[in-house]
């Protein structure tokens, strides 16, 4: 018996799927397969038929090994139906991109945010004419044009590629958000009123409860398809316990700015960043990571790609958060 480990790349990242493992016997050579741990835990494999990556004929064994003959009964076309049946009743048991998944232990995540190569997460001179700053807004080239943006603001089309592909991801398995108040809205000091209810107009993109950090008490508003903005006055700490609370089991994602992202790296409590790093230069702003030891709290780096309009980084906390 021999085996062929047979990998896949995605999004310029390459990953093992499993052992191809191959049977010589009086009765001729068959061949099984089984799938690593590290597939069966990633999310792409519902959205990839694996037969066409690893049916007969599509593998290419190392030099010097035999050719596969038949597949037995654990080939990858009875694992690939297995697969779809999987995620056809995970996709039946969950709701919008904020669904319960059941899981022992939530992450703290930070997904899809944008800086630019020299570090800032917004321009200079923010205002209310220009919220991301002057030259802010050419740092979202990456995500603007994706499917998943044109499907966030209620648009068809939109590109697919490897800035999709992490797109996508940054939207998957929120069961909460947390947000700093700048990226609720404008509006500084006291609430004059209960008008403002976010950039995103009547349906906001999360889909879930949004915990809004603010100093100023405000009714929890309620808006279309699922979202509820809550204003936390008691800090980060009750921000997290809450939002724990309310994403069941799913993940949490601390959507920024900058300044809500460096409070809660300091404090130990965000398990992964994923960082857009967007070919640009702003000059000042808003400085993510200024005067933060990211080795010193534990983060490495774990994934990286290169997208059409940004290069994407994944970095991981080794040890567990508080």
């Amino acid at each position: 018996m021999s085996d062929v480990e047979v990998h896949i790349e995605l999004a310029g990242i390459t990953q093992s799927v499993g052992l191809l493992r191959h049977h010589v016997s009086g009765r001729g050579e068959t061949a099984t397969f089984e799938y690593s741990e590290e597939w069966l835990g990633c999310d792409a494999r519902f959205s990839i038929e694996p037969a066409l990556h690893l049916s007969k004929g599509v593998f290419a064994p190392p030099a010097g090994q035999p050719l596969f003959g038949s597949l037995g009964d654990s080939a990858p076309d009875t694992w690939g139906r297995r697969l779809m049946q999987r995620a056809e009743r995970r996709n039946a048991e969950h709701e919008g991109s904020c669904h319960k998944r059941g899981r022992s232990m939530t992450k703290v995540r930070v997904a899809g945010f944008t800086v630019s190569l020299d570090g800032f997460a917004a321009g200079p001179e923010q205002s209310l004419d220009h919220p991301l700053g002057l030259g802010g807004e050419a740092l979202h080239r990456w995500l603007v044009g994706t499917k998943t943006f044109h499907a966030m603001t209620g648009e068809e089309g939109g590109t697919s590629g490897v800035d999709e592909t992490y797109a996508a991801r940054s939207m998957q398995g929120m069961g909460a958000w947390i947000l700093g108040r700048n990226m609720f809205g404008p509006v500084r000091g006291p609430w004059p009123d209960d008008s403002w209810k976010g950039w995103w107009g009547d349906t906001p993109p999360y889909h879930c409860p949004v915990f809004v950090l603010t100093r100023y008490a405000r009714a929890p508003v309620d808006m279309e398809g699922g979202t509820v903005f809550h204003f936390v006055i008691g800090g980060i700490d009750e921000a997290l316990a809450r939002a724990r609370e309310a994403a069941g089991g799913a993940d949490i994602r601390i959507g920024g700015g900058a300044s809500t992202i460096r409070q809660y790296l300091q404090a130990g409590a965000i398990d992964e960043l994923h960082l857009a790093i967007s070919p640009m230069l702003l000059g000042g702003g808003e400085a993510l990571f200024a005067g933060i030891d990211l080795p010193a709290l534990g983060y490495a780096v774990v994934e990286h790609a290169q997208g059409e309009n940004a290069m994407h980084v994944v970095l991981a906390r080794q040890t567990p958060s508080k």
